[in-house]
């Protein structure tokens, strides 16, 4: 077997003869006069009998993704944290057009509520679908196909002649939108390496949490003054634009697919057969949709510390669109706002992340100077969950806080501020969890990270469903107690694996096998 490294021309090939070969370099130089005799007799060279050559990044090749210009690097994921942004656009916009829709179809609060569950339930499902998709033919194509998807859905919710319409639709929306949450972070992981990505998936969690506040914030006033069918107008407008960014910007990233796309010219070429690992390793498709589907639901299952983590991150991020959904009622109610008015209230959903950035970047410095007490290794996985544990605690008393400051003897800024202080919990707590799960279970962290996303997903989408009963039945102060309630109850479940994670991963198959396998190495 031999291994190729090709610069930037893919035409310098150095041929290096592993052990297992046992090559001489004689029948090296042997093959290449063949190569050349065959070349000057203008026949195609065959050299089947030796075996694929495979191929791999050069040192400092300019075409591997981690060698591209900073500046390339930064354009290519604020585009696609653009994509993450409205993705949450899409989904709490759609909210504020609830009245109208109520008007003009004649349908009740519940059934235009199910335009966010089946969003929400398509972000969810997807995602598992489109892992080895990218596998095969790579993010580009995905993030344009489903770009122009984006933008096109809009059109016939803008012109719905009834509400089956728009449910329909939303439903595929949601199906297209979920490359914003699942692909952008592996995006980033495709242009950065472990040292240098912190701060980008900082930034795109702060778009993937505090971008559900953007939508609310001019839809609001959009319903208000210019109908429902222009909120969906204006999202069309942004998806355009966002596509033209894309076609101009965008390019494909994943390192294996280059590498294959590299190999693939080589072969046709030089008539020698070039593959890359991945090739050997990559299934048929029928394979690998099976495994992205079903592992993420056999770690969800046999899994303590997916499971325990799915239960706490989904909890909060149920509560996040669930608090969304309460807002415009509760300051409606107490504060007499409009609807504009209460949605700007939302504002504080994009605050609390950015608090919760600036904490982010403490709990870097706490694992980098774990991993120096090691002299460099890895610290445990557990140290990353520090200010998820603080995290769970803020959560609560921020939702308690908003429960009881939310009336009319006390200024509205005070329950701002409790869904700020909220919201800001919920950020080190998903990032916290985000990182520990790639820790624990490494390359197939994947499969762990899609569990809890759609079981993340799933229960936001199923909260809005109930939220204005809730709300109504138990009137505001007992409806956020509640949830301030259950989010104490789950706040232990950082703290537990923080002193038990250890215990939890000697008994996980999966975390011992990698662990045995580090040891080998």
């Amino acid at each position: 077997m031999r291994v190729a490294f090709y610069d930037k021309s893919a035409r310098e090939l150095r041929d290096i003869s592993n052990a297992s070969s046992q090559r001489t370099l004689a029948e090296a130089e042997t093959i290449d006069q063949q190569l050349d005799k065959e070349k000057q007799a203008s026949r195609p060279p065959s050299l089947k009998s030796h075996g694929p050559i495979y191929v791999e990044w050069a040192s400092g090749d300019p075409a591997n993704p981690f060698n591209w210009s900073k500046s390339r690097k930064w354009a290519i994921t604020l585009s696609c944290v653009f994509i993450t942004a409205l993705t949450s656009v899409n989904a709490t916009s759609y909210s504020s057009t609830t009245g109208g829709l109520m008007e003009e179809f004649g349908v009740s609060h519940e059934v235009t509520q199910l335009g966010v569950t089946l969003f929400l339930v398509a972000l969810a499902s997807i995602p598992m679908a489109l892992a080895p998709l990218s596998e095969t033919f790579g993010r580009n194509p995905i993030y344009l196909i489903t770009s122009t998807l984006n933008m096109l859905f809009f059109l016939p919710q803008a012109l719905a002649p009834n509400i089956t319409a728009i449910l329909v639709t939303r439903f595929f929306h949601g199906a297209s939108s979920s490359v914003g949450n699942s692909m952008v972070g592996g995006t980033i992981a495709d242009v950065f390496d472990a040292s240098e990505r912190g701060f980008a998936m900082a930034i795109f969690g702060v778009f993937a949490m505090g971008g559900q506040a953007l939508g609310p914030m001019w839809a609001g006033y959009c319903q208000m003054r210019l109908g429902f069918r222009w909120v969906f107008w204006i999202n069309l407008i942004l998806n355009g634009v966002s596509l033209l960014i894309n076609i101009i910007i965008l390019r494909e990233t994943r390192g294996s697919v280059l590498l294959s796309r590299r190999a693939r010219k080589l072969t046709k070429e030089t008539g020698i057969e070039h593959l890359t690992r991945a090739d050997n390793e990559r299934g048929d498709m029928r394979t690998l949709l099976t495994q992205s589907i079903s592992r993420p639901l056999v770690y969800l299952t046999t899994e303590p510390i997916v499971l325990a983590i799915s239960l706490f991150i989904s909890f909060m991020w149920g509560c996040l669109f669930l608090l969304i959904s309460s807002v415009p009622g509760v300051f409606q109610t107490e504060y007499d706002f409009n609807l504009g008015q209460s949605e700007e209230v939302l504002v504080a959903i994009m605050i609390g992340p950015l608090f919760g950035l600036i904490a982010n970047q403490q709990q870097e410095h706490v694992y980098a100077r774990a991993s120096a007490k090691r002299g460099g290794a890895k610290p445990d996985p557990e140290v990353r969950l520090y200010w998820a544990c603080i995290g769970g605690l803020l959560f609560p008393a921020g939702c308690l806080m908003y429960a009881w400051t939310a009336q009319r003897s006390v200024h509205w800024i005070v329950p701002v501020i409790g869904l700020v202080i909220a919201v800001f919990g919920i950020y080190p707590a998903y990032i916290g969890t985000f990182n520990y799960i790639a820790d624990v279970y490494e390359r197939y962290s994947s499969s762990g990270q899609a569990a809890q996303s759609a079981a993340r997903n799933l229960l936001a989408g199923a909260f809005p469903l109930f939220s204005k009963q809730m709300y109504d039945n138990l009137g505001s102060k007992w409806a956020s107690t509640l949830l301030g309630l259950i989010g104490v109850a789950l706040s232990v479940i950082p703290f537990l694996l923080v002193k038990f994670g250890g215990k939890l991963r000697a008994k996980s198959k999966v975390a011992q096998e990698l662990a045995q396998e580090d040891a080998a190495q």
